[in-house]
């Protein structure tokens, strides 16, 4: 993959010139350094990987308490998201103290108004929200946490979500929901203690403080967006990807692509799919390479522990969230995690199998 993925972008330096004109937020224009820009992130996807490899390997060698760091980290985000709720601006100070090079939040620090999302310390705010979602469905199914610890990430995702305003990310929540109330009867959460009807409370103090803190404005602001968006976004990316299709022959990237840059008919074309990105920028062969690591369900691992990919995955579909390395590399450390759990329980299998053909045996 790695080498397919160099001699793509080694292509695009032929194919391609070295700028283009493109559009900014502000819609000015400007000129894109598509060259520079095609070897930054074809290094970037590369160097990743031996991130997975690492992760497998500590896993394998160490014992860590990946959710108690998870939800460290889910904690971390939902305080900088309750900055968010109390003051906009406030949060972008934050933001802009740790991290300048993202233009939206500096935007709006210097003065533009305008639909300000939470993006985390990230850059776009639908990449942490599939993050986030994803990361909840893996606490929930997959890391032994206790029952009051899975309602707590619960609410905390709930008010990530409704901050970053994310109608992908609330859709990846809605198909796990019904997964698992109707596909996975099996599911069943244990309450080892009699604190549920304290957290439950808790809970539901902690919601109508967040309403009227926020006038009902940014759940009114956030709700709308994601059912207008639902319909009108949906149809404009399925246009998008339509258009892409009839207007280029995608076989004629089985083995190369062009590089991360597409480009037709002279322009800067932006498909919102992170599929067609990898197969027009890759090769399929590179694509089939990098879905098999990263989505194929491992063997041994049952379906409920499988759904935190959902959002990951419809992530990559809708946004090609990818080019967020953070994003990349989160859905690397969970997946790295389960493929050392599939081959513990293997070898736990292969281990009882053995016991039992010596007993046979003596």
């Amino acid at each position: 993959m790695t080498f397919l993925m160099i001699v793509s972008t080694c292509v695009s330096v032929v194919l391609h010139p070295n700028y283009i004109s493109s559009l900014d937020i502000l819609l000015k224009p400007f000129d894109l350094n598509v060259w520079s820009i095609n070897f930054k992130r074809c290094f970037q996807i590369i160097l990743s990987f031996p991130y997975y490899f690492f992760f497998e390997y500590y896993f394998k060698k160490y014992y860590i308490n990946l959710g108690k760091l998870l939800t460290i980290f889910v904690t971390f985000a939902t305080m900088l998201a309750l900055v968010y709720v109390y003051d906009k601006l406030i949060f972008a100070e934050i933001k802009f103290f740790i991290d300048r090079r993202d233009v939206l939040t500096e935007l709006y620090y210097i003065g533009y108004r305008f639909e300000y999302r939470y993006n985390f310390l990230w850059a776009e705010p639908n990449n942490p929200a599939y993050a986030f979602a994803g990361i909840a469905t893996f606490l929930c199914f997959n890391a032994k946490v206790s029952f009051n610890i899975k309602l707590y990430i619960i609410g905390c995702t709930a008010v990530l979500l409704i901050t970053s305003m994310s109608s992908g990310a609330f859709l990846s929540v809605l198909i796990i929901f019904i997964m698992a109330l109707f596909l996975i009867p099996t599911i069943k959460f244990k309450v080892k203690n009699n604190h549920l009807i304290i957290i439950s409370f808790l809970l539901l103090l902690f919601v109508i403080l967040i309403i009227p803190l926020s006038q009902n404005i940014l759940i009114q602001e956030s709700f709308n967006r994601v059912l207008n968006n639902s319909e009108a976004g949906g149809s404009t990316r399925i246009n998008l990807w339509i258009n892409l299709l009839n207007n280029s022959n995608i076989f004629e990237h089985v083995l190369i692509g062009e590089g991360d840059t597409t480009i037709l008919n002279g322009e800067l074309y932006k498909s919102h799919n992170g599929h067609l990105y990898f197969i027009y920028g890759y090769g399929m062969v590179a694509y089939v390479i990098f879905m098999y690591i990263l989505f194929v369900k491992r063997k041994n691992i049952k379906l409920k522990e499988y759904l935190y990919i959902i959002p990951f995955f419809i992530g990559f579909t809708i946004n090609m969230c990818i080019s967020e390395q953070k994003f990349l590399l989160i859905l690397m450390l969970l997946t790295a995690w389960l493929s050392k759990e599939s081959k513990r329980i293997n070898n736990i299998n292969m281990l009882d199998h053995e016991i039992c053909r010596v007993i046979k045996t003596n």
